[in-house]
């Protein structure tokens, strides 16, 4: 499989027409990269959900894909409480 890198300054014609954005890392999904959606319900507003989305795949030398990190911090913050 070949490497993506997220697209970043000097990139910005390309990243306009990229229609999502990483939750976590805030770069943009290009198209064709993988990533995963999260279906988020917000009790504020009557339980109307709303989605986020994460790259899917390693960039360089990251051990973890953003979603990877996500999930490492969502358990990490469900210890802290428990």
């Amino acid at each position: 499989m070949a490497s993506t890198v997220p697209l970043t300054q000097g990139n910005e014609a390309l990243a306009a027409l990229v229609p999502y954005r990483c939750s976590y890392c805030q770069s943009p999904i290009a198209p064709g990269e993988r990533w995963v959606r999260e279906k988020v319900f917000d009790s504020l507003t009557a339980g109307d959900a709303h989605y986020r989305r994460y790259h899917a795949d390693l960039y360089g030398d990251d051990v973890l894909s953003c979603w990877e990190k996500h999930q490492v911090e969502k358990e990490d913050a469900a210890e802290r409480v428990a």
